[in-house]
C-alpha cells in the first residue's frame, strides 16, 4: 500500500505564480500537488511543474463558482529539494499550494479514476465517493473560501496539509488528506463558516499491484470558462 512521506505548503496574494521547495524521500515515489485559488477573474492553470518538468493533470473542479481546486501528480520526483511552480492565466487575489509525496506507488499507472464535488451554495461540508481497492491509498485535495481555523477532514482520514491564505472572505484554504482504500471510499471535509468549496479525490495504486487504467483523457469537473 502507498504510504505518506512528507508535505509542504505556501500561500500568496495578488499574484499569478506561486512556488515552493519540496524534498521527497523513500522508494517508488509520487508527488501530489493541489492548488486552490480565488477564481475572481475566471483564472485557470496555465503551467504546473515539479523540478522544471510538467505535472500530469488529475482533475480540476470549479463548480462552486467562487474558488477552484486543481490536483496534479508527478512520478518519481527526485529525492532532493525541488521547486514546484504553478502559474495561472490571470492574477488571483488569493492562492494556496500544497504538495504531498507518497512512497510505494505504482510507477507506470499511479492513480485510479478521480472524482470531484463542489459546494455551489453556502454550506459547511463537502464529500465524494471514489471507487478504490483495499491495497490503495485514497488522497483528496480541497479548496474552501475564507475558513481560517475550522477546516477538518472527516474521520478516518489523516490530514497531511492545511494552509490558509489570510483572514477575509476573499481568502482560501487548501487541504490534503488520505485514507486507506476499500471497494469504495467516501472522503470529505467540514468547516466552521458556511461558504463555498471544491474537492477532488483519487486512489493511489500500489507498486507491484494490478492497477486500474488511467482515464484516457484527464477529467475536468464543472470547469467554467
Amino acid at each position: 500500500m502507498p504510504a505518506f512521506d512528507t508535505a509542504t505548503t505556501n500561500i500568496g496574494t495578488g499574484i499569478s505564480n506561486l512556488t515552493l521547495s519540496h524534498t521527497a524521500g523513500g522508494a517508488d515515489r509520487l508527488a501530489i500537488a493541489v492548488v486552490a485559488w480565488r477564481r475572481n477573474d475566471t483564472q485557470d492553470v496555465s503551467a504546473f511543474t515539479y523540478g522544471g518538468s510538467g505535472m500530469t493533470l488529475v482533475l480540476t473542479e470549479s463548480g462552486s463558482g467562487f474558488v477552484a481546486v486543481e490536483m496534479r501528480y508527478f512520478i518519481a520526483p527526485a529525492n532532493s529539494s525541488q521547486t514546484v511552480s504553478v502559474t495561472l492565466t490571470n492574477t488571483a487575489t488569493q492562492i494556496a499550494l500544497a504538495v504531498a509525496t507518497y512512497t510505494g506507488v505504482h510507477q507506470v499507472t499511479p492513480i485510479g479514476t478521480p472524482v470531484s464535488a463542489s459546494q455551489a451554495g453556502v454550506g459547511s461540508s463537502l464529500s465524494d465517493t471514489v471507487i478504490s481497492a483495499v491495497e490503495d491509498l485514497c488522497v483528496d485535495g480541497i479548496c474552501v473560501r475564507r475558513d481560517s481555523t475550522g477546516l477538518t477532514p472527516d474521520v478516518p482520514q489523516t490530514q497531511r496539509a492545511n494552509a490558509f491564505s489570510g483572514s477575509t472572505e476573499a481568502h482560501v484554504n487548501v487541504g490534503i488528506s488520505d485514507e486507506v482504500g476499500a471497494a469504495s471510499v467516501t472522503m470529505g471535509w467540514t468547516w466552521t463558516t458556511a461558504t463555498h468549496g471544491d474537492l477532488v479525490v483519487v486512489p493511489l495504486k500500489p507498486v507491484g499491484g494490478v492497477p486500474s487504467p488511467i482515464p484516457a483523457t484527464p477529467l475536468v469537473g464543472n470547469l467554467r470558462w
